[in-house]
């Protein structure tokens, strides 16, 4: 009886895994992608612009006004209006008008707003490579070499200077749309984990 019952028991198994795979199947390429876990964007805000390139699997669907997670650390950057003009393998391009909330007391940008366009445009630049791999900032750094008045137009660029299987280097500059007078210039790293390269939403 107890070999009858191990039996059943395993035909039922078979007969439910067998049932529930076209549904996980479905799961796994209903993003246009294979996903590894059923969880989709864990420990990622759902509307942010990664999130919207790993969707699309296309980088091309952030060109325009620049929009992040509400509530977000990188909204300033939404609500000061930044536009994705180009993006793509060979970079990306921005830009955005100085605004009195990324300005510091002395109405020019602040360094802490330069920092943050540094780590978002370095992060575009990889989307512009790979979509599927945003990476996790490790290391970055600024420098600042003159300043930019409020009402100011800044041209961003940023681009890759080596994209490995488990880091990615990005360089960005930040110039006056006028004079092309270069503002600051920014190096942001970002790693690859072993979870995340087996699946990018983790």
């Amino acid at each position: 009886s107890h070999v009858r019952r191990r039996v059943s028991c395993s035909i039922c198994a078979r007969t439910a895994s067998s049932a529930l795979a076209p549904k996980r199947q479905s799961l796994l390429t209903s993003r246009g992608v294979h996903l590894r876990s059923a969880s989709f964007s864990r420990g990622l805000h759902a509307n942010s612009f990664i999130a919207r390139a790993l969707e699309a699997n296309d980088p091309r669907v952030l060109l325009g006004p620049f929009r992040a997670a509400a509530g977000g650390y990188d909204a300033c950057l939404s609500h000061a209006g930044m536009e994705v003009t180009a993006i793509g393998p060979e970079g990306v391009a921005c830009s955005l008008v100085v605004s009195r909330a990324l300005t510091n007391n002395y109405s020019t940008l602040h360094g802490g707003a330069i920092a943050t366009i540094v780590d978002v445009v370095g992060t575009l630049a990889i989307l512009g490579r790979d979509p599927l791999r945003p990476g996790i900032s490790v290391e970055m750094n600024q420098s600042f070499c003159s300043a930019a008045a409020e009402g100011d137009r800044l041209e961003i660029h940023g681009s890759v200077l080596r994209l490995g299987k488990t880091l990615a280097f990005t360089e960005v500059t930040i110039r006056t749309g006028a004079a092309a007078k270069l503002v600051a210039t920014g190096r942001h790293t970002k790693m690859f984990t072993a979870a995340r390269a087996r699946d990018p939403r983790l």
